[in-house]
């Protein structure tokens, strides 16, 4: 992790080190959604509903979306698919498919919400870390998230 700025992007988030598997469960692919929405979920926690939307998520909030559609319309991994036995030829398949979707996205970002929220001691360490020192590496993140999360 780095606060030092790259190219035209003030600071990001890039997720490294995990090999492509081919297959994922519908927790992981959930999980993937909690990890997009986490920067927007921090903005809203750390600065509140007012000065916390901002346009800084906007990739990762597209990318979320991305993900909630696969999830329902393409992987069929949403029990809201069988229970309701959509027509998937039927044209309001798609727009119950973005319903579904946004309710999903609602979930997910309350749920990154939550642990950020359980967890503000390990992200205010990590941000005194990297005050001094820019980058960290993998083992000094897991050090200072040892010491402080919340499970």
């Amino acid at each position: 992790v780095t606060i030092v700025g790259m190219g035209d992007y003030g600071w990001y988030m890039r997720i490294g080190g995990e090999e492509e598997k081919g297959r994922e469960t519908r927790d992981e692919l959930l999980g993937r959604m909690r990890v997009s929405l986490a920067g927007r979920a921090a903005e809203l926690e750390y600065y509140g509903e007012k000065d916390g939307l901002t346009t800084g998520a906007s990739s990762d909030l597209q990318h979320a979306t991305n993900v909630a559609r696969y999830l329902i319309g393409y992987f069929g991994m949403d029990k809201w698919l069988y229970s309701e036995n959509p027509d998937r030829a039927d044209a309001s398949f798609a727009a119950a498919v973005r319903e579904r979707a946004d309710e999903l996205l609602k979930q997910e970002l309350l749920n990154a919400r939550k642990i950020i929220a359980d967890n503000k001691a390990a992200i205010d360490a990590l941000v005194d870390a990297l005050l001094e020192k820019d980058h960290l590496g993998g083992a000094e993140i897991d050090a200072i998230l040892k010491k402080h999360v919340v499970k």
